[in-house]
């Protein structure tokens, strides 16, 4: 339950901030959503090695790993 509430709570904040990163050939919702829902399942499996000070922090850490993902694609 925790996890889907992690889940719930960041995915449309993410989903809105990588849909301007994605290159245009793949800014389909459906493949943004892909890539966000695949980076936080990762994330979150290892959420324990991750230093988490605030809500920010854990935002940031998101992010990158989205970026990251986007870059690996």
């Amino acid at each position: 339950d925790a996890l889907d509430a992690l889940i719930a709570r960041y995915r449309p904040r993410l989903v809105r901030w990588a849909s301007r990163r994605l290159p245009p050939s793949a800014r389909d919702l459906a493949e943004t959503q892909d890539v966000v829902q695949e980076t936080l399942l990762s994330a979150f499996r290892k959420i324990e090695a991750i230093e988490i000070r605030d809500d920010r922090s854990l935002q940031s850490y998101l992010r990158q790993a989205v970026l990251n993902r986007i870059r690996m694609e």
